[in-house]
Order: C-alpha cells, then sequence, then structure tokens
C-alpha cells in the first residue's frame, strides 16, 4: 500500500447508500496537517459513489467531490487543516443520483496521507 498515515491507520467504513443520492458519514477524526485526504473504496453494490472530505459538524471545507469506482483510490484535496488548524473531519459518501435502490460500499480512509519527517 503506498499510502501512510502520520496520525492513525487506515479506519474502513461499510455503508448502505440511500437511493437517489443519499448520503453516508464516517466517525470524525482528527486533521493533523496539509497532506491529501485518502480514500479507497473497495466495493460498490452498483456503479459508483462520490466522496469527500467535510468537518465532524458537516461544513464543508473547500475540496471536490470525487466520483469513485470498486477497487480506486484518491488523495483528496481540501483545506480542512489551514482553515482550521487541527480539527476533526469526516468523510461523506454519496450514491449517484438516479439510483432508485439503496447501494452497499465500503472501503478506507485517513485524514493525512504523508508520514511526518
Amino acid at each position: 500500500m503506498v499510502h501512510a498515515s502520520n496520525n492513525h491507520t487506515d479506519t474502513s467504513w461499510d455503508a448502505i447508500l440511500p437511493r437517489n443520492g443519499g448520503n453516508y458519514y464516517t466517525g470524525a477524526r482528527y486533521k493533523t496537517d496539509k497532506s491529501r485526504t485518502y480514500v479507497r473504496v473497495k466495493e460498490v453494490g452498483k456503479g459508483m459513489v462520490n466522496v469527500w472530505a467535510q468537518k465532524s459538524d458537516g461544513v464543508e471545507i473547500g475540496n471536490p467531490k470525487y466520483a469513485l469506482k470498486a477497487g480506486q483510490s484518491q488523495l483528496m484535496y481540501n483545506r480542512a487543516y489551514e482553515t482550521y488548524g487541527k480539527t476533526k473531519i469526516r468523510l461523506a459518501i454519496e450514491s449517484k443520483e438516479g439510483y432508485v435502490v439503496h447501494v452497499h460500499a465500503s472501503g478506507v480512509w485517513s485524514p493525512d496521507s504523508v508520514k511526518k519527517k
């Protein structure tokens, strides 16, 4: 695995996403540096999911949504640390709009992606 967290190991998530663009949120973790947030989608029951990071209270932190398929990973841009300092963030996972069934998805994530030297 290329990814190495500087504050914790990767945390697993497993979600049943509501239909038609419904969201699921992971538990909150501390963002401790300016590195990108890491996510890997292990499985998606149908198509793709959108993922992004936000503050633990739901405040958006200036990053795009990333559309990922099963097996894909992403280092996600965000400005949580630059804007708020050490703060708790969570991963938001969203089913694609137009899906009329619930979607199962799972993966791992970490708020920080680079080891401190």
